[in-house]
């Protein structure tokens, strides 16, 4: 390791209170900056790190779903049914300090990748990689095939095109102060179910599209 390199290292260790050999303390270096990129919120390392043995020559991964780093399989199926859509990115990371790539340690590291998310696995997997399995498992267990017929591709297309009528009840409502160039504003509270009906497509669905809304006050409180 160059000594640039080595000064960083000293500087995150420092920062970060970690207590680790230099070898396992460069693999949390290198996962820190290498999730980074592509998460950017902060982050605890022990939360990507695979540990050793067993870790399939993985030392750090991240699953990163919707914008969040996954620590758990339970989140993915809440995350589906919340945004009802998963964008998924799986950050792997091998990290070593010699001076150049070698390209045994590069293809033991892609065989590992393989195995990882391998339906039966070969290599034998401690905790980290158990639970980063598991969670990749949950992640394929929502993955769906629809047949989209002619009159459904029909209506989506009209759905495309057209803008969208929704009705909500809006009884608790407080007028706002006279705004410029702002006919009518209003404050209230919109209760759960009435809010889905915004966001939601017929189907229970949320919407996979920027929309915007029209609100036009009638009686009782009907929007």
């Amino acid at each position: 390791m160059d000594r640039i390199t080595k000064s960083l290292l000293d500087e995150f260790v420092q920062q970060g209170g970690l207590k680790l050999a230099e070898d396992t303390a460069f693999e949390h270096f290198a996962g820190y900056l290498t999730v980074g990129i592509h998460h950017s919120e902060t982050i605890d390392t022990d939360d990507i790190s695979t540990g050793a043995g067993g870790d399939c020559g993985i030392d750090c991964i991240a699953i990163i779903v919707n914008g969040c780093l996954i620590t758990e399989p339970e989140e993915i199926e809440d995350l589906a049914e919340t945004n009802g859509m998963l964008d998924v990115d799986f950050v792997l990371v091998q990290a070593e300090r010699s001076t150049s790539f070698e390209s045994s340690k590069i293809g033991q590291f892609g065989f590992g990748v393989q195995d990882l998310f391998s339906e039966r696995p070969s290599l034998p997997q401690n905790e980290s990689i158990q639970k980063a399995s598991a969670i990749i498992s949950e992640i394929f267990k929502n993955v769906t095939f629809d047949c989209v017929d002619a009159d459904q591709t029909q209506r989506l297309y009209r759905t495309s095109k057209n803008a969208v009528t929704r009705e909500i009840v809006l009884s608790e409502r407080t007028v706002i102060p006279e705004i410029p160039n702002v006919d009518q504003a209003y404050l209230g509270l919109l209760p759960a179910p009435e809010f889905l009906k915004l966001v939601q497509n017929n189907g229970g669905e949320s919407w996979h599209r920027s929309f915007t809304i029209t609100f036009a006050i009638g009686r009782n409180g009907m929007l």
